[in-house]
């Protein structure tokens, strides 16, 4: 049985102390002695800390435990149940939101262990925590009758607690929601604020980014939550249109255009009327048919192939690559009038290596889906897979990332994921895997090299300039863009 001391010790600073100067006695060994069972864990059940009355209740020591997950000591039903009350902590983000489980532990002998279980949730710099108090009822079955009084009054304040602030819950959850986007590190975070404001505007919007990035979410976000939401979105990939059926399946045709139109054919653009079309891959759109995009851009009408007919056509423009159109447009194979109309509002979606914090969400949500795909129960992710993951690179991005959840579910025998035999994923962000130079790089690498075997001649029969087919004043002006100086007299200064 509990002692005063003990429990009151503990009640306040559950209920007293600032989220940081709790959880700071915590991992100090504040509650090392406690007979309450003690954990905290990160918002992924992680353990961070434990206390001895903990180690006991499961049988492991406490270096064993830093290494495990929380859900990993828990029978399937009382995982399922407390996962759920750590989606409401996290949810909530709230100090005082309190909830009291009957819970079931494993020993590592395999004997299990009913208990009272008490959690709140935490933010200490900026990130969430979750700390649990465990009440582990007399063998003989004595009742704790002071426990369970308090345990009592707890769970009616709390829910009179909850039931006043619910409009406020329910306001912080609507401020998180991204729809199909999930995340909240800074560069998600930024990217989905600029969506956001350009959404309620009827601009065009140009979405730069690496294959794999999620374009075409950010598109339907901007569509979902525009003022053309209850009409269509349409989505064209540029790259898998033949090129020779391209011009048909965007402004459509009339019947008699060629051999065999039968019958008149509607494109995707009229198809999209009052709505959005969403244009994957534009860098891949032929420079005959970015004329006739630039018309539907600047004069709002088109033709039909084989129609004299104009159409008027109320269509916002949402287009997306993964080219550099600015190189494009200098190697004339892209229209630079029709850059500089796409170009209004640029948006760049982030590689999935500039958003690590958001990795551990993305594996969970990805986990999920696998686990009702494939009618598997994995549900467990230990401390040592995660970290694996955070640490990778991940050159293909969340496309990348995603597979790999569903390749490690189907392989996996029990409720814990096993990546299996996947080299390429590596505790080191580079180890294992190529990194590919952009096309930036290249073309800088290129250069330098020019410019070192002419001893940094720019004009004159001899120069780089000539070489690389640019006048000398272009040359010298994309120098300067790609940040490439002329070394000192030395010969050894660094050219970055």
């Amino acid at each position: 049985m509990l002692y005063s001391g003990d429990m009151l010790t503990i009640l306040l600073y559950w209920l007293s102390s600032f989220d940081d100067i709790l959880f700071k006695k915590v991992l100090s060994g504040e509650f090392d002695k406690s007979r309450w069972a003690v954990t905290a864990t990160d918002e992924f059940a992680n353990l961070l800390y434990v206390n001895n009355s903990f180690c006991t209740l499961v049988g492991y020591s406490r270096d064993e435990l830093l290494q495990k997950n929380a859900f990993s000591v828990l029978t399937h039903d009382a995982y399922t149940r407390l996962r759920g009350h750590f989606e409401n902590f996290l949810l909530t983000k709230s100090k005082f939101r309190c909830d009291i489980l009957k819970l079931t532990y494993i020993h590592r002998e395999g004997t299990l262990h009913q208990v009272e279980e008490i959690g709140r949730s935490m933010t200490v710099d900026g990130k969430h925590y979750v700390l649990s108090l465990i009440y582990i009822p007399d063998p003989q079955g004595k009742q704790d009758q002071e426990l369970a009084h308090y345990l009592d009054h707890l769970e009616k304040e709390f829910s009179r607690l909850s039931s006043e602030n619910i409009l406020l819950r329910r306001e912080l959850a609507n401020k998180h929601k991204h729809g199909p986007m999930i995340g909240r590190s800074q560069a998600f975070m930024e990217t989905m604020s600029v969506v956001e404001r350009v959404a309620t505007t009827d601009a065009t919007v140009l979405i730069l980014g690496e294959t794999g990035t999620g374009k075409e979410l950010l598109a339907r976000r901007i569509h979902d939550i525009s003022k053309r939401h209850d009409h269509p979105l349409i989505k064209v990939n540029c790259a898998a249109l033949p090129h020779a059926l391209m011009e048909s399946e965007l402004f459509g045709h009339a019947r008699g255009a060629f051999t065999s139109a039968v019958e008149t054919q509607v494109g995707r653009f009229e198809s999209a009327q009052h709505g959005t079309i969403f244009l994957d891959e534009i860098g891949e759109l032929p420079l005959e048919l970015q004329a006739k995009l630039l018309r539907v851009l600047q004069e709002k009408e088109m033709n039909r192939i084989g129609d004299n007919r104009t159409i008027k056509v109320d269509v916002r423009i949402i287009a997306a690559t993964n080219r550099d159109l600015q190189q494009e447009v200098l190697k004339a194979t892209f229209r630079s009038d029709l850059y500089y109309r796409l170009n209004v509002l640029p948006i760049t979606s982030p590689p999935l290596r500039d958003r690590s914090g958001d990795i551990p969400l993305l594996v969970q949500h990805f986990l999920d889906r696998a686990n009702r795909k494939f009618g598997k129960q994995v549900e467990i992710i230990p401390k040592a897979t995660m970290n694996k993951l955070c640490a990778y690179s991940w050159p293909g991005n969340i496309r990348e990332l995603e597979n790999l959840i569903e390749r490690a579910v189907i392989l996996s025998t029990d409720r814990i994921l096993e990546l299996g035999d996947t080299q390429s994923i590596s505790s080191s962000p580079t180890e294992g895997v190529e990194r590919l130079m952009t096309l930036q790089e290249i073309e800088k690498d290129y250069v330098v090299k020019i410019l070192k075997k002419t001893g940094w001649r720019v004009s004159g029969e001899r120069g780089a300039a000539k070489i690389l087919g640019l006048n000398p004043k272009t040359l010298e002006s994309r120098m300067k863009k790609m940040g490439i100086c002329r070394p000192d007299l030395s010969g050894e200064k660094s050219l970055e």
